[in-house]
């Protein structure tokens, strides 16, 4: 075999050694994504993202995203009257990614 066949089977096996590893860590990050909360459509949420809530009277009201201790990724709601956010205790997973997506499903 010339010298130049031997250098590309070379770097074929370090191609595809490379790319076991890479797909080891995106395995490796998909688990840990997995356990992140997502909203009812499905998408990730994370500290400070928005989130939309359909409450008990059909009103959809957008909130925020963060992490309490005791509950886990929680939502707080934007006070109109203070600095400080209305905090309620209720699961990302109970809130929509847009507004859009609440709309629709209030409208089914």
């Amino acid at each position: 075999m010339s010298t130049h066949v031997i250098r590309q089977h070379l770097q074929i096996q370090q191609l595809l050694e490379r790319n076991e590893e890479l797909t080891d860590e995106i395995e490796r990050l998909q688990a840990f994504m997995d356990k992140l909360p997502k909203t009812l459509d499905g998408v990730t949420k994370l500290p400070d993202d928005q989130v939309w809530h359909i409450d008990a009277s059909r009103t959809i009201r957008v909130g925020i995203v963060f992490y309490n201790a005791g509950w886990g990724a929680t939502v707080s709601w934007p006070s109109g009257n203070t600095s400080w956010p209305n905090r309620y205790d209720i699961e990302v997973e109970r809130c929509y990614s847009t507004l859009e997506a609440a709309e629709a499903a209030k409208g089914e």
